[in-house]
């Protein structure tokens, strides 16, 4: 039969054997994450130039004063009605679909700059005939049409 063991000898590195295990895991990690950390030294950089670095460093160097500034400020009666709408806008903006919402903002925008280059270029008063005569423009029916539908819409959901 074997014989037990009695005695276990540990392995000892010696502190350089075990800085360069640090720093052969270290070099691996780095290069797994090459992308990574251009970007979070590219965000680094990026704080430095807007002179937002050292303001961060100093917030947090001072989180307790400058939370107890934070809640005095914020404890005033002009910021009452910003918190207590903060959650019912938190859910109206669950609710909202931002494709929708994106798509109809495309419209209003090409909408505006035609209204402001119509306002550079004509300045004259619009007539009852210049209005029957813009319903015939497939565009600005489709927008009378967009419009209508859409007070038809909100006007369908509104209480009684």
């Amino acid at each position: 039969m074997a014989k037990a063991i009695t005695r276990i000898k540990k392995m000892e590195f010696t502190k350089e054997e075990i800085r360069a295990r640090k720093l052969t895991k270290l070099e691996n990690q780095l290069a797994d994450r090459t992308d990574s950390l251009v970007k979070a030294m590219n965000l680094i950089q990026a704080l430095d130039d807007a002179d937002a670095l050292d303001n961060l460093t100093a917030l947090i160097n001072r989180k307790d004063d400058a939370l107890y500034y934070f809640v005095k400020e914020a404890n005033k009666p002009r910021y009452s009605k910003v918190f207590e709408n903060m959650e019912a806008m938190l859910f109206l903006l669950g609710d909202l679909e931002v494709e929708r919402v994106r798509e109809f903002t495309s419209y209003i925008n090409a909408g505006l700059e035609q209204a402001e280059a119509g306002l550079k270029e004509n300045s004259e008063k619009t007539s009852y005939f210049d209005l029957v005569k813009a319903l015939r423009d497939p565009h600005v029916n489709r927008s009378i049409t967009l419009i209508l539908n859409f007070l038809k819409g909100m006007g369908q959901h509104q209480p009684k």
